[in-house]
């Protein structure tokens, strides 16, 4: 059956400037989420060597991740991006750069979030600035969302709905799937990133 949902004015974004960690509570409620971790720790890519920066909101200040093991945790600088993790696992290079899937959490929160990341073209100097796009389950095609129960993975209708995968290998796939020409256009990063 076509997943057919009103998207609401990107609150997600919101809830990633409220924690500025990449994750909180509230986001456990929106898009893909896992109870367990997808990605295992030690089998996350670094995409830089050395920290990063991520950037929730267009007219805010971005904040630094630096590397713990195989994870990127953030730089406390301040009350609001204390505890936020991420790690990568590539999905696809598209147009000669890599699209990864990055696994937000926090330690002290139960869940784990994940979004779509791609490094900046055009980063400042010296800055490892990515790119950030919200997915939800309603950018999954019918046959993927078809695939994806197939595969065990749930999906749960609400104001915002939620996808949970069974595995990494799943959500890949889904993803691949539903949005190999979005991941090559322009505009659907920008409409897709950050408010």
């Amino acid at each position: 059956m076509p997943v057919t949902h009103t998207r609401p004015s990107r609150p997600r974004w919101r809830w990633l400037k409220l924690a500025a960690t990449l994750l909180s509570p509230a986001m456990l409620a929106a898009c893909f989420v896992s109870e367990t971790p997808l990605i295992p720790l030690g089998e996350a890519v670094l995409p830089v060597d050395g920290s990063i920066n991520m950037c929730v909101e267009r007219n805010d200040p971005c904040f630094e991740m630096a590397i713990e093991g195989d994870t990127y945790v953030s730089v406390k600088k301040n009350e609001d991006n204390e505890g936020g993790r991420a790690r990568f696992a590539p999905l696809v290079a598209v147009s000669g750069r890599q699209v990864f899937i990055l696994e937000a959490f926090d330690e002290s929160e139960p869940g784990y979030l994940y979004i779509l990341a791609r490094r900046a073209r055009n980063p400042g100097a010296g800055d490892a600035t990515f790119d950030l796009a919200a997915i939800d389950c309603e950018d999954l095609t019918e046959e993927a969302m078809d695939a994806w129960l197939a595969a065990g993975g749930s999906y749960k209708r609400g104001f915002v709905s939620e996808c949970q995968s069974p595995d990494l290998a799943t959500l890949r796939a889904a993803l691949i799937a539903s949005l190999s020409e979005e991941l090559e256009d322009e505009d659907w990063w920008e409409e897709n990133g950050p408010s």
